[in-house]
């Protein structure tokens, strides 16, 4: 049983609890409370630039995906018809060699640009995660 001078204090709302001497918080709700706002400020605040950058590598894969090719089946198509659509080849997720030729991915979907024409391809495999430790 605590004493007068070591009274229990709950973390979330500052009243004082009843009940076991190990208490952190007076109900559930304090709890959840408590929990939700520590892993919020936890959490990685996005930026709005990243948020663009986003969107726009969004936008690439849908261009480069919408021809519908079959595994490492090739196709292209003028810069300027991309572009127009709201195409943006700064951004990309990953590069890879193909043929001896330097492919930007957005995610399966790569693309180069050459004389005019991007040309796109697709490759599942470009999707794997290669982390080193």
């Amino acid at each position: 049983m605590m004493s007068n001078l070591q009274k229990a204090i709950c973390q979330d709302c500052g009243k004082q609890i009843k009940g076991r001497s190990d208490k952190r918080f007076c109900d559930d709700s304090c709890r959840n409370n408590f929990n939700r706002r520590k892993r919020q400020a936890e959490r990685v605040q996005i930026t709005e630039d990243a948020l663009e950058i986003i969107r726009i590598i969004k936008k690439n894969y849908q261009l480069l995906k919408h021809k519908n090719l079959a595994p490492d089946e090739s196709t292209f198509q003028l810069v300027e018809n991309l572009l127009a659509k709201g195409f943006n080849s700064n951004y990309f997720t990953s590069t890879a060699e193909v043929a001896g030729e330097l492919y930007r991915f957005c995610f399966e979907c790569g693309f180069r640009i050459s004389d005019g024409y991007i040309y796109v391809i697709e490759r599942p495999g470009q999707l794997q995660l290669n982390i080193e430790v």
